[in-house]
């Protein structure tokens, strides 16, 4: 099978396994899916970094437990503890060398970038209560996401000849990204039409770009990440797809901000 068709293919399995998880599984199933989808993020994200002793044992069980903490926002106070504790057990067990003092940054990064705001997700899932309206929020997120993720890559290829960041990325190009943009708004004007209608019409083109923008830096973030340590993907898990890192990294950022931008205008 070539690779446009294992990703076709992967991509929709996914997308429907996701829908049930989210309209049909209910808060229990959502909670651990998002606990297994942040332990396989970070367990990439580690081996990229070659972190593999005690660190990685005491973050993939953080990841895990991280999303069952959250009530309505993700628990600040649980992660400045869970991170002070790490420091001193690496103060008191390891000597104090510049490896050690690299390995503790990068995974001070690890955590604060995949599963903390990844439980932004779940504050979503939470931002109405556990009901119907919280559902269709995450689902807003992902749609635009997705969309925007697809428009890309097809007005990319198919007009893109400017490159955005050859450095980081080579094949990011302008047209890609206005492409994607474009994309981002037509999927969530299509979730206002069906499902989102207590959301104006300003308010829902605003966030798809606020959220396109920030989705495709997190793309370009996870694309440095790459480049840096001269890999095509984070792995090989999802066919077509690489790894959990290269899926979900737009929605790193974009989740928190889509979070805030509900409070400010006070959906």
């Amino acid at each position: 099978m070539s690779e446009n068709k294992n990703r076709l293919l992967s991509g929709l399995i996914l997308t429907l396994l996701i829908i049930f998880i989210i309209k049909i599984g209910g808060l229990f199933l959502f909670r651990l899916t998002l606990s297994i989808v942040a332990i396989l993020t970070l367990n990439e994200f580690l081996k990229i970094f070659k972190i593999n002793d005690f660190l990685k044992f005491w973050g993939l069980g953080f990841s895990f437990l991280l999303p069952f903490f959250v009530k309505s926002y993700p628990p600040y106070s649980l992660l400045v503890l869970f991170y002070l504790l790490i420091f001193c057990i690496v103060i008191l067990l390891k000597e104090v060398k510049v490896e050690v003092l690299n390995s503790m940054f990068t995974f001070s990064f690890g955590i604060f970038y995949i599963p903390f705001l990844l439980t932004f997700l779940m504050s979503l899932r939470l931002f109405a209560g556990n009901t119907n309206v919280s559902e269709n929020l995450v689902l807003f997120l992902l749609f635009v996401i997705w969309a925007g993720d697809t428009g890309s890559l097809y007005m990319g290829r198919r007009f893109g000849n400017t490159k955005l960041a050859p450095v980081i990325s080579p094949n990011k190009t302008v047209a890609g990204t206005f492409g994607g943009l474009l994309f981002n708004v037509i999927a969530a004007l299509l979730c206002k039409i069906f499902f989102l209608s207590f959301i104006t019409g300003f308010q829902v083109i605003l966030f798809s770009l606020v959220i396109g923008l920030t989705g495709q830096v997190g793309d370009l973030v996870e694309s440095y990440i790459k480049r840096c340590m001269k890999l095509k993907d984070s792995s090989s898990l999802i066919p077509g797809h690489g790894g959990m890192l290269d899926r979900i990294d737009s929605l790193l950022f974009a989740a928190p901000i889509f979070y805030y931008l509900l409070k400010l205008f006070q959906i």
